[in-house]
C-alpha cells in the first residue's frame, strides 16, 4: 500500500541538477564560496535537533499545512507504529511557515508567463527558510535579529515544485548540503508509482488557479522522465458541479462529493480506469471524499454502476497532507533529529518583505495583519503563534 512505502523512503529526493544557469538569487550565493549564506548550506549539520520545520508555499496552504502538521496523531511517538498514541507526532517541534503577501497568488507568474521571476521567488523564499539573519521590522531595516534555520524544508507549493526545484537542488548540490528538503508533489507522484505494479492512471484533485497553470503536467512529465515511465498518466481536476450545485454558492453533498470529480476525469483527455486521487488542495474534507466513494461502491443505482466503471479494482484516495506528514515524521525519525523535548508543537511564521536586500524580523501584532491571514494564524495556535518579518530579494518583473 502506499502509506508503507512512504515509510520505506522517508520522502526526500535528490536529483542531478541540468547544465543550465540558476535563478539570480541562488547564483548570487553560489558566486560566493566564502559567504554567509554558502557557509550556512555547506555547513549543515544533519544531526543537529535545534532547527525548525520550514513550509514554502501560499499563506492558506502553509497555515493548513502547518495545523496538519501541530494537530498530526498518527504514528506512536516511541516505536513508530502507525497508531494513535493521543501526543502529536511533532511533539517538541517547531513548524515555520514562510509567508509571501507581496507575490502571491503565483498564479499571476504562470499567466503572464514570467517564469524567470517565479523561480526568483522560489529561491528567494528556500534562502528565507535557512537563514538566520532577520531585521526588527519593515521600518528598521537597520536593526538586526536572528531566525531559526531549518532541520528540515518542505516544498509544498506545486508551482515551486514545478520551476523552482532546479534551484533548490543547484543551491543544495553546489554547496554540498546535507539539508533534507521535501518536494511535496514529486513525493506525491513517486509513491503512487512506487505502489502499484504496471502504468499507473492518477488524477490531482486541485486549487483552481493551480489546476489550470499546468503545473502538475510539468511536474508529473518530470517525474515519469526521470524514472523512464511512458505508459503511466495523469489529469488535473476540478470538481464539475453539475452533478451536485444547485447553484454556485452550495457545496457537493457527501454522496455527490467524489462524483464532481469523476465527472471532470470523465471530461479529461485520459481514458481508462482512474487508480488513484492525490487531494492536493488542502481546503478539500478528504475525509467527505472517500465517504462518497463508499457510497459508489455500496449503493446498487445505475448512476453509480456507471461510476464504478472509471475506477479500477485497487483505486484509492491519497490525502496530500497525511502523505507530507508522514514524509516529514519518516525523514525526522530515520536522521534521528526530533528534538525529543516533552512540549506540544509549536507554530510561528516569517513574512517576506521585499523593500530592501537585507534579512530582518519583526514581532507583528496580529491585529495588524490582513484579515484573512490573521484569522488563519489565529486557527493554528492562538496563544502561543507569532509572526515575524524577513526581508527577500525584489524579483525581476510582476
Amino acid at each position: 500500500m502506499l502509506l508503507a512505502a512512504v515509510l520505506l523512503s522517508g520522502g526526500c529526493r535528490m536529483r542531478q541538477a541540468a547544465p543550465r544557469p540558476a535563478a539570480q538569487p541562488a547564483a548570487r550565493v553560489i558566486a560566493e564560496p566564502q559567504g554567509r549564506l554558502f557557509g550556512l548550506l555547506s555547513s549543515f549539520d544533519p544531526a543537529d535537533t535545534k532547527g525548525v520545520i520550514t513550509i514554502l508555499d501560499e499563506p492558506a496552504r502553509c497555515f493548513a499545512l502547518s495545523e496538519r502538521l501541530v494537530k498530526g496523531d498518527d504514528f506512536d511517538n516511541v516505536d513508530a507504529a502507525q497508531v494513535q498514541d493521543l501526543l502529536p507526532d511533532f511533539a517538541g517541534e517547531t513548524i515555520s511557515a514562510i509567508i509571501d503577501l507581496k507575490y502571491t497568488p503565483y498564479s499571476r507568474f504562470t499567466e503572464a508567463q514570467n517564469i524567470d521571476a517565479l523561480r526568483e521567488v522560489a529561491a528567494n523564499s528556500f534562502i528565507a527558510a535557512v537563514d538566520t539573519v532577520c531585521c526588527l521590522g519593515p521600518y528598521d531595516h537597520d536593526a538586526r535579529s536572528w531566525k531559526p534555520s531549518s532541520k528540515l524544508v518542505v516544498v509544498s507549493s506545486p508551482y515551486f515544485c514545478a520551476y523552482g526545484a532546479f534551484d533548490i537542488d543547484t543551491l543544495l548540490q553546489v554547496t554540498g548540503s546535507k539539508l533534507p528538503v521535501i518536494m511535496a508533489q514529486e513525493l506525491m507522484i513517486e509513491q503512487v508509482l512506487d505502489a502499484h505494479d504496471g502504468p499507473v492512471r492518477m488524477a490531482f484533485a486541485a486549487a483552481p488557479e493551480a489546476a489550470s497553470s499546468g503545473v502538475y503536467a510539468r511536474i508529473f512529465k518530470e517525474v515519469a522522465g526521470r524514472r523512464g515511465d511512458k505508459a503511466s498518466m495523469m489529469a488535473t481536476l476540478l470538481p464539475n458541479p453539475k452533478k451536485s450545485f444547485t447553484d454556485s454558492l452550495s457545496a457537493p453533498t457527501v454522496p455527490d462529493a467524489f462524483k464532481t470529480y469523476l465527472d471532470a476525469y470523465d471530461a479529461s483527455e485520459v481514458r481508462g480506469q482512474l487508480d488513484v486521487l492525490i487531494v492536493d488542495d488542502f481546503s478539500v474534507d478528504v475525509q467527505a471524499l472517500r465517504e462518497s466513494y463508499r457510497e459508489i461502491l455500496s449503493s446498487p443505482s445505475e448512476e453509480n454502476a456507471w461510476y464504478r466503471k472509471m475506477l479500477s479494482r485497487n483505486f484509492e484516495i491519497v490525502d496530500g497532507a497525511a502523505l507530507i506528514s508522514r514524509a516529514c515524521y519518516t525523514t525526522l525519525r530515520n536522521r534521528n533529529t526530533f528534538t525529543h523535548n516533552i512540549s506540544y508543537p509549536a507554530a510561528s511564521a516569517w513574512i517576506t518583505s521585499p523593500e530592501t536586500t537585507g534579512y530582518s524580523i519583526m514581532d507583528y501584532d496580529v491585529s495588524e495583519l490582513p484579515e484573512d491571514v490573521s484569522e488563519l494564524l489565529e486557527r493554528l495556535s492562538p496563544k502561543t503563534a507569532r509572526l515575524y518579518v524577513q526581508d527577500q530579494y525584489n524579483p525581476r518583473g510582476n
